[in-house]
């Protein structure tokens, strides 16, 4: 460990970061480091064997528990160091070859979001299912509309419900596109400026599963606006959902009356 690593540091900051990223990017970074072992060989920047004992070693951490060590700083070195001692020192130091972390933490963040993002829209597609049927069965289903609390007009469940659906279908859009800016792929920008190594990053790109390559590589490990675009679009999302619930929750309300939320949702004041 290095001597001027504070205590205080390693417990706040390096071992929560730690335990972070093994749940969240363990998977992701073994999946873009068999495929960075993989393409090297295909371009002849790696010999069959070095290719095939860091193939074996990576397979091999997947089915390893990880606990944190002082004395690597953070994941991506730990595994460094797992497959080395696996395949040796020669082979692994090829892994390296025309990657960085900088390129790699920008593609692990792309992997982790759309893998949420598509729960997300998952999710939404499941409740608009919902709403959908309950807005059918309800197509004659009268109640008042309120306006400011107050009973205003007559109206239909059916009615309500379909604007609801109207809302979350531009919300699922923004989602969708939110996902399109995310899913690019910053590998083989390396630290910014490319490499000077013949590598291939359209088969980097396909192999994991983006859409298009990051052309320019200081957009590649810079940009942010892709999670800011996701991050808009589920506060959308969010504030939407929450004009539903208020709804739901002054219907259930002694006054109103409208409907009866069911005993196991509900807890005494």
């Amino acid at each position: 460990m290095p001597k001027n690593w504070n205590p205080h540091y390693i417990k706040h900051v390096l071992e929560p970061h730690f335990v972070q990223a093994e749940q969240h990017f363990l998977q992701p970074l073994l999946e873009i480091s068999q495929a960075h072992a993989v393409m090297l060989f295909r371009c002849g920047l790696l010999e069959k064997g070095f290719a095939q004992r860091i193939l074996e070693a990576l397979r091999a951490i997947q089915d390893e528990s990880f606990t944190y060590s002082t004395a690597f700083e953070d994941l991506f070195f730990t595994i460094e160091a797992r497959v080395m001692a696996a395949a040796g020192a020669e082979a692994a130091g090829n892994l390296q070859i025309a990657r960085s972390r900088n390129d790699v933490d920008a593609a692990l963040i792309r992997m982790v979001l759309r893998d949420q993002v598509l729960g997300l829209l998952g999710s939404l597609e499941e409740t608009c299912a919902v709403l959908l049927a309950r807005g059918f069965d309800g197509l004659t289903w009268l109640m008042p509309g309120y306006t400011h609390h107050q009973p205003a007009q007559p109206t239909t469940l059916g009615h309500y419900l379909s604007g609801i659906l109207n809302v979350l279908e531009r919300d699922t859009g923004r989602i969708k596109a939110a996902y399109s800016s995310i899913n690019y792929s910053p590998l083989g920008a390396v630290a910014m400026t490319g490499t000077a190594f013949a590598i291939n990053r359209d088969w980097m790109q396909r192999w994991l599963g983006f859409d298009a390559i990051l052309e320019n590589g200081i957009d590649a490990v810079s940009a942010v606006d892709h999670s800011l675009e996701l991050l808009n679009a589920i506060r959308i999302l969010c504030t939407n959902l929450s004009r539903l619930t208020h709804d739901l929750i002054f219907w259930a309300s002694q006054e109103i009356g409208f409907f009866r939320v069911a005993d196991e949702f509900v807890q005494i004041s």
